[in-house]
């Protein structure tokens, strides 16, 4: 992660156009309401708030498209495409693939029928993905494993073999893929006209390696009607844990607050760098990195706020890596940190305190590239700026300092 990349650059397939052949009713399963919300509004849900993901493309039945893709599109006003599904889902994934971003790095492909999906979970893969092609999620196989065979004589199933069960895992979704990747193996698919019964598989069959995330959340995955009373179990349960938070929020255990605070020498011969802008001045601040005193003071903030240590710590000054490394950099490492540990940014407030140069002329970019940096609206991220009336370090002109006030916000409750 040594780029600027925003990292907002995730598609995402939901699969909504099979039939549910073992679902018996009348509606399909990926309709069926709980709780007068249909199984696929719940599912959307999961990803259409996280700013990684840009674009999410629903695959539907033809005989359902203009219906659910006129209620989806009143629902799910902005990112939501919807794409005519095919008789299977390989078919229906391969023409929700020709339709994403190509601009996008990688693709998260989802059932529409596993609504339950663990956002934690889901915000570390989408972290942890980066350093691979590919990811899925994934439990250890708990229960014994045994092959079985068809008697000639009288068709009677009889077990033959006991399978070894510690190499065995049970695949879940999202899986998420190299957009390029994944599209050309569908691609290879395709030609070759071999039907696989999940993206997994094809990148298997390509030579591809997989890396595996383990989780224990339990995606559950809706396939007869006994899930049904299942889902709206969960659901209600859900619910109720999401309704004990709001009556027990007084005791702030689902949010952090950081404070954090930086100094760095005015020198000749530096750049000065503060917000990550460049500003025309006759010195810049001394430092291993750039120096960047109000993007070193949020960082700070930010680790303070789950105990994770200090900047120095964390990217050392005695490190080669980081010597005048742009602290845009470090900012964004920071933040996918606070991310893979299940907290979201929930505003922050920072003050640059300098004698010379003026600083209101910068404050608006400063503002954008922050926003930008930790992947959040602009209207939650405070700059200001002032002296110390030629007292003190920044007064005299021999440096300048920052202080930084952050909020951040579980996973689970950030809206």
């Amino acid at each position: 992660m040594s780029s600027l990349n925003n990292y907002c650059d995730y598609s995402c397939i939901i699969t909504a156009g099979g039939y549910g052949t073992r679902f018996d009713e009348k509606k399909k399963k990926q309709f069926f309401e709980i709780n007068n919300r249909p199984l696929i509004n719940i599912t959307i849900e999961l990803f259409y708030a996280l700013p990684e993901i840009n674009e999410i493309l629903v695959t539907l039945p033809k005989e359902d498209f203009d219906l659910t893709s006129a209620s989806l599109k009143k629902d799910f006003p902005n990112k939501v495409k919807c794409i005519l599904g095919g008789d299977t889902r390989q078919k229906s994934v391969y023409n929700a693939l020709q339709s994403c971003n190509e601009k996008n790095s990688f693709v998260l492909i989802h059932d529409a029928v596993r609504p339950f999906l663990d956002k934690v979970d889901l915000l570390k893969m989408i972290e942890l993905v980066r350093e691979s092609d590919s990811m899925i999620p994934g439990s250890r196989v708990k229960n014994t494993i045994h092959r079985l065979e068809t008697t000639n004589r009288d068709s009677q199933k009889m077990l033959i073999e006991t399978i070894p069960r510690e190499d065995l895992i049970e695949v879940y979704t999202p899986q998420i893929f190299k957009l390029d990747l994944i599209k050309k193996y569908h691609e290879k698919a395709k030609n070759l006209k071999l039907l696989f019964s999940d993206d997994a598989s094809i990148m298997e069959f390509f030579g591809e390696k997989i890396r595996w995330f383990e989780t224990n959340s339990g995606n559950l995955k809706i396939t007869t009607r006994e899930d049904i009373e299942l889902a709206v179990w969960r659901e209600n349960r859900m619910t109720q844990k999401n309704k004990n938070f709001e009556e027990k929020s007084s005791d702030f255990s689902n949010i952090r607050i950081g404070y954090g605070y930086d100094v760095h020498q005015l020198v000749v011969g530096r750049k000065l760098i503060i917000g990550g802008v460049e500003i025309d001045f006759e010195k810049g601040l001394l430092g291993h990195s750039d120096a960047d005193v109000l993007l070193h003071a949020i960082i700070d903030a930010l680790l303070g706020a789950l105990s994770l240590g200090d900047i120095g710590s964390n990217f050392p000054d005695n490190d080669k890596a980081y010597k005048n490394i742009n602290s845009r950099v470090l900012l964004r490492k920071t933040y996918q940190i606070i991310k893979s540990n299940g907290w979201y940014l929930n505003n922050l407030d920072v003050t640059i305190c300098a004698q010379k140069p003026k600083m209101r002329p910068y404050i608006d970019d400063m503002r954008k590239n922050i926003a930008e940096d930790l992947q959040c609206e602009i209207d939650i991220i405070s700059v200001k700026a002032t002296t110390e009336e030629n007292l003190g370090i920044s007064g005299s002109e021999k440096g300048m300092t920052a202080t930084c006030i952050v909020m951040i916000r579980r996973a689970n409750v950030f809206k």
